[in-house]
């Protein structure tokens, strides 16, 4: 061969590449795929000669050659099997099944009878199962999401999936299903990283597929409505992990379950030195808490809308209520925004929380089987089954005025039903008592606006989130690892400086699994008497500090120095109609 090899080493590697990924097709592309092994054997021949070594020109070279070599000699012992006798008849025999052909042709007037269609060999009905399986991946991602709304009862898996799965179904030009292979899982893994945030693009091209080819096309760099240069951000390194990943997970695992790819599944990380890294979630510091909790909203604002402007009004909004159960209860704001007001229930004769799976109803029994309730259909949504649980509400909370908000929703609720009916005395004793049973299941916190989304997906923490990003900007409260849940956070750091509490009742307090080992598995999985006094004598320099700022304003606001403003009369949910769908189509929500 006339040239420098190194350089023809470099010129037939995208060809290796490729052909080391796929199989042989048939014989002409065995044929193809040897001559190639042979120009490249050469290549590879003489740049060893010149005293180089292939993986030093061509990193990978080694490992992408034995691939090729194996393939084709795994491809020219079957094509030499078919070409001999043997494999010829039997060739022949399968074409003869295929088309229903009797093997052996009877004497002229012998009577046959074929086999019953129901007789038919086991092969060849699975054959025709396969057939009858989606082909193209984007029939298999309809398939799935089908069978998802079925099991959750929405359309969430549209949101929460479907966008990663579409976007290899876009890159890889929705393939039939058993033409995905090596190649196609490391060229997505290549292209998720390189996608960017939907920030600056269009609604219409917000898509992954659409975002990622701007990207490409435009090297990050577009130009906007308005004429601006718009720099595009790469997704960060949580979206890769917890979305990408996690959603091509579970997609890959519903189609391993039903026999459209054989597992494992494939590793689908991926990230780059360009993607933001993940910000861990840190607790506030004694300070930074301190100056949160000395702003408006919490010691005299302007207004039930102007919550963050000094002023002379005391609003206990939603907000108000979400940070503080956090930092003194533990709870998730997503947990805390599903509170109906029969969920604060005394236990042990304390007050607590019941995050269950359906609400008390009057006269239920507190030692109910949480294990049948949390199985059944319908009722709040928890982001695992060790959420629902009971958690100890703080005095502190019980000062601040949260049983006086519950007892002011069932009062206020109870007499306009009275009044509506005529009045107490036309009110039957069946009456009466379903008024007061549905007084009880009045949201906790209906000034809490939910959003629904097109997919019927309830999200219930978006508009606390959005709250705290406002917060967070206007009061510079910047510092990394800051987020709606440190207050979560700082709680957890609270009951880890009690050392009479054990790590498993810890665990059960902030609703996460007891069960990190096989010892951890036995015991009772709801707080015991004894974990819930502990939390309610829960004290230290941070809280006695907070309390000081949260009960002088809550004084003023008693003296008449500050107007109370009964924020809960500000209902969000009543009148939403989106939300009362969503509610209906989820099955028998609330006993």
């Amino acid at each position: 061969m006339d040239g420098d090899p190194r350089q023809a080493m470099l010129e037939l590697w995208p060809r290796l590449q490729a052909l080391a990924l796929e199989p042989v097709r048939d014989e002409s592309d065995y044929i193809e795929r040897k001559a190639f092994q042979g120009i490249a054997f050469e290549v590879q021949f003489l740049v060893r000669h010149s005293g180089a070594k292939p993986n030093e020109i061509v990193p990978g070279w080694d490992a992408h050659f034995v691939l090729l070599i194996r393939e084709n000699g795994r491809a020219g012992i079957k094509i030499e099997k078919n070409n001999s006798l043997e494999g010829r008849i039997e060739r022949r025999r399968e074409e003869l099944f295929a088309l229903g052909c009797d093997l052996v042709v009877p004497p002229v007037g012998a009577v046959t009878k074929r086999p019953a269609q129901a007789l038919e060999s086991p092969a060849t009905s699975g054959s025709s199962e396969k057939i009858q399986k989606p082909g193209r991946l984007s029939e298999a991602l309809e398939s799935f999401l089908r069978l998802r709304k079925g099991e959750d009862g929405d359309d969430g898996a549209k949101n929460d999936v479907a966008p990663i799965v579409q976007f290899a179904i876009d890159l890889w030009k929705d393939p039939w299903i058993a033409a995905i292979g090596p190649k196609q899982i490391v060229q997505l893994k290549q292209a998720m990283p390189e996608v960017p945030t939907a920030e600056g693009l269009p609604a219409s091209e917000r898509s992954l597929f659409r975002r990622w080819s701007i990207a490409k096309e435009k090297n990050y760099l577009i130009e906007n409505a308005d004429g601006e240069k718009v720099k595009l951000k790469r997704v960060s390194q949580s979206t890769l992990n917890k979305r990408y990943r996690t959603g091509l997970n579970v997609f890959w695992t519903f189609l391993i379950g039903n026999s459209y790819v054989a597992g494992p599944a494939p590793n689908f990380s991926s990230k780059s030195k360009h993607n933001r890294p993940a910000v861990e979630r840190d607790a506030f510091e004694e300070e930074e808490l301190l100056k949160f909790l000395s702003t408006p909203l919490f010691t005299g604002c302007r207004s039930i809308s102007r919550i963050w402007i000094v002023g002379e009004f005391f609003c206990q909004t939603f907000f108000y209520w979400a940070v503080l159960i956090q930092l003194l209860c533990g709870l998730r704001p997503g947990e805390i925004a599903q509170f109906r007001c029969a969920d604060i229930a005394e236990l042990y004769g304390e007050w607590h929380f019941r995050f269950a799976k359906r609400s008390l109803a009057a006269g239920d029994d507190d030692e109910n089987d949480d294990d049948e309730a949390d199985t059944e259909p319908g009722g709040n949504n928890a982001k695992t089954k060790n959420a629902f649980r009971w958690i100890p509400i703080h005095p502190l909370l019980g000062q601040l005025g949260l049983l006086a908000r519950r007892d002011a929703i069932v009062v206020d609720y109870i007499a306009r039903r009275t009044l509506e009916e005529g009045g107490k005395d036309r009110l039957s004793q069946a009456i009466f008592e379903k008024i007061n049973e549905e007084a009880q299941q009045q949201w906790l916190f209906p000034d809490w606006k939910v959003y629904i989304l097109p997919s019927g997906e309830i999200r219930w923490s978006q508009a606390v989130s959005k709250s705290w990003q406002y917060a967070r900007d206007k009061f510079h409260m910047t510092r990394k690892g800051l987020a709606l849940y440190s207050a979560r956070h700082t709680f957890k750091g609270f009951i880890d400086d009690i050392k009479t509490l054990s790590e498993r009742s810890r665990r059960i307090v902030m609703g996460h699994a007891t069960a990190t080992d096989t010892p951890g598995g036995y015991g009772p999985k709801t707080i015991t008497e004894e974990q819930a006094g502990v939390i309610l004598q829960l004290s230290n320099r941070t809280i006695e500090r907070m309390a000081k700022i949260l009960l002088d304003a809550k004084a003023r606001s008693e003296r008449g120095e500050l107007r109370v403003v009964d924020a809960w009369r500000n209902d969000e949910r009543s009148a939403d109609g989106r939300l009362q769908t969503a509610l209906e189509k989820r099955a028998e929500q609330y006993r």
